[in-house]
């Protein structure tokens, strides 16, 4: 699937620029975390979550074998972060309860991003909240309610400071969105704040693959408010983008079951 790579490599110049705000990464650094966002097209390309899991390990252990001791500590987490936050995507049991391994791999990393966050104030990258929040929220799935409610506060600040210190960063509205969508009104959570937020990832977006899932995530959101025919606009503009990618295709037939994407992953946490 090298062509996907070649389709966006001209356009890490431009990822670079708009990235600069609140980046404390060097422009090899954040290559090289950009470069994961190739990675999640790519097993769009797969046929199931089996060969998905295997082609995210088999890239980790070669990613990060070519790249020992170049980068800095903070720039590791993160790629640590999203590859674990890619893995869980498809480490699942059968009943689709997230594997030990998973839930004991989360654990380790939250704790070493709570501990390096907390030790650097004032130079904690835009990308390391906004993953480090991500993984605290891979874990709702079997912490206990007190600790949700606790840990919820905490991503959300993680978010927060990742748009303030850039209000244009995509995956950063990607996850404000989530939070949003999942959090209960008393808390602050509401679809429609959601929806507000891809709206902002749709318009931020540069790389067809920013494009590629912020399309998605707002077309699954208008599913979520039956908005059926903004849905279908989305989804549709998403694959004219990657003609042969088959996410999209997986998605529509769920919502003709009258499953959307955010009902599919709470009925896995249920």
């Amino acid at each position: 699937m090298t062509f996907v790579k070649k389709t966006f490599s001209f356009l890490f110049l431009s990822l670079l620029t708009i990235s600069a705000y609140g980046q404390f990464l060097t422009p090899e650094e954040l290559s090289a975390v950009n470069e994961i966002y190739f990675i999640r097209v790519e097993t769009a390309f797969l046929d199931n979550d089996k060969d998905k899991l295997i082609y995210v390990e088999t890239k980790e252990k070669d990613f990060m074998e070519k790249n020992k001791n170049k980068f800095s500590e903070q720039c590791n987490l993160i790629l640590k972060n999203l590859f674990l936050i890619e893995k869980t995507m498809y480490m699942k049991e059968e009943s689709h309860v997230l594997t030990r391994e998973c839930k004991n791999q989360l654990n380790e990393q939250n704790e070493i991003n709570e501990k390096w966050i907390k030790h650097n104030k004032g130079c904690v990258d835009k990308w390391m909240y906004c993953s480090s929040g991500d993984i605290k929220c891979r874990r709702f799935e079997y912490i206990s309610i007190p600790r949700i409610m606790r840990e919820g506060i905490v991503s959300k600040i993680y978010f927060n400071d990742a748009l303030e210190l850039d209000e244009k960063f995509v995956q950063g509205q990607h996850a404000v969105a989530r939070w949003y969508y999942y959090a209960p009104h008393i808390m602050g959570g509401g679809h429609k704040k959601a929806l507000n937020c891809y709206n902002a990832a749709v318009e931020y977006s540069v790389t067809d693959a920013e494009k590629y899932y912020s399309l998605i995530y707002r077309g699954q959101m208008y599913f979520a408010l039956k908005e059926y025919d903004l849905c279908k606009a989305d989804m549709n503009a998403a694959h004219e983008l990657f003609p042969k990618e088959k996410y999209v295709a997986e998605l529509l037939l769920r919502n003709e079951k009258g499953i959307g994407f955010y009902d599919y992953y709470k009925e896995e946490e249920d």
